[in-house]
């Protein structure tokens, strides 16, 4: 079976062993970049303006905007070579996309004479950081539309990592696009209340992670998504709120509907509250203070910033003079590229060094190299020992005894 991938990333395969080293700096999926270097004899890169002469069984479409008008041409060039080699052509979206976007591809396609595709919508539920992993040991696998054939096709291809069939999922196509964006809008709903219950845990001097703990005990609910922070990102759960909040707004009883305005409200909240903690604390007077930003990663293991509470963060600290130390394991590059050269930035190459005489530390990624560190030795190095936590990672009174003025979220405490 010939599969083909269309990406935003896909030009890296074209010398992947030189580019090796910088990838791991950019798209931070070890596994990935190293299964692909083991496999770089078994992948051909494919020219953007290809014309797809050699029959391809299945073209899979793992960019955002796939279902976008600008990039249809490459359906159109996939069904042109499929209908010249007498072939049916399965052309997958893997992305959230709007509901009815599968169906109104293929239909596009009938219009202009071009039979011979099956448009599917496959969802992928990888991880960022993770992918290769999420996608071998994923639970399951939904295949929306599609017929026979092209739904073999893709069973054929998972075969490997789903020997008994017993964790695919066939359903109409709406009903798979709709299914995507319904997981990813609960994931980001538990998060948001959590968030809100953070807050009404440090009105009560509650530490919010015993909750946490009780809740999760509960095998209605698990204990998976429900970490109080500083918000969440990533395009993944940023578009799928787009996507369901235009669906709603579009529908006969839209004005019932404000559940995922609130989620998003409370999100865009969590990520000024490090800030709004350091602003109280010194009492509104921060020109000229220096603060070190732990993590600017959406989440661990990636090198995205989408969604980052940093790129809320990092704006309101410079507009009031805030000088800023950063350190990120591997999303740094990715903050240069996005804010470029500012005479209050600089970026350091360890915890230790960004901690080096600073007002405040701001912990905004969860990165494993941060939750082991000597925190009496950071307290030491520090003009202020304020430490603001924005993913619960220590222990509050461990911090306190280590020196440092210490605030989580919701961790039954107010600064």
């Amino acid at each position: 079976m010939k599969l083909a991938v269309n990406m935003t990333s896909a030009s890296f395969l074209s010398d992947i062993e030189k580019q090796n080293n910088s990838l791991k700096n950019e798209l931070v999926e070890p596994d990935l970049i190293r299964l692909i270097v083991e496999q770089k004899d078994r992948l051909t890169v494919i020219p953007q303006d290809n014309e797809y002469r050699d029959h391809i069984d299945i073209l899979l479409d793992a960019r955002l905007d796939a279902a976008e008008e600008k990039h249809l041409i490459a359906l159109e060039r996939y069904a042109n070579s499929c209908s010249e080699n007498n072939n049916l052509g399965v052309y997958v979206l893997t992305q959230p996309v709007k509901v009815g976007a599968t169906d109104a591809l293929e239909e596009r396609l009938k219009n202009t004479g071009l039979t011979c595709i099956d448009c599917v919508y496959w969802p992928l539920f990888i991880e960022s950081g993770r992918a290769v992993e999420s996608y071998v040991t994923a639970e399951r696998y939904i295949i929306g539309g599609g017929c026979e054939e092209s739904q073999n096709k893709i069973k054929q291809l998972i075969h490997p990592f789903n020997r008994n069939n017993s964790s695919i999922m066939l359903m109409p196509a709406k009903a798979a696009e709709m299914t995507k964006l319904a997981i990813n809008g609960m994931l980001a709903t538990r998060v948001s209340f959590m968030n809100e219950l953070a807050a009404l845990a440090s009105e009560h001097e509650v530490d919010i992670d015993f909750v946490r703990q009780g809740l999760g005990s509960d095998p209605r609910i698990g204990s998976q998504y429900l970490y109080p922070g500083c918000g969440f990102g990533g395009d993944a759960f940023l578009n799928t709120l787009n996507h369901l909040s235009e669906e709603f707004e579009r529908g006969k009883e839209s004005k019932k509907y404000n559940l995922l305005s609130s989620v998003w409200e409370i999100n865009q909240q969590q990520k000024d509250l490090l800030f709004q903690k350091f602003w109280r604390y010194f009492n509104a007077d921060i020109k000229g203070c220096s603060v070190a930003i732990w993590g600017c990663a959406f989440k661990p293991e990636t090198a995205s910033i989408i969604g980052s509470a940093a790129l809320e963060l990092i704006p309101s600290l410079l507009a009031h003079d805030v000088f800023i130390k950063i350190y990120d394991p591997i999303a740094a590059n990715s903050v240069q590229s996005w804010l470029g050269e500012h005479p209050l930035v600089e970026y350091s190459s360890s915890p230790e060094e960004s901690a080096q005489d600073v007002n405040a530390i701001m912990l905004l990624t969860d990165w494993k190299i941060f939750w082991n560190l000597d925190l009496r030795s950071i307290a030491k190095l520090m003009r202020t020992p304020l430490l603001l936590d924005g993913r619960n990672i220590y222990d509050p009174e461990q911090a306190r005894t280590s020196g440092l003025i210490y605030s989580g979220i919701g961790r039954g405490e107010t600064i």
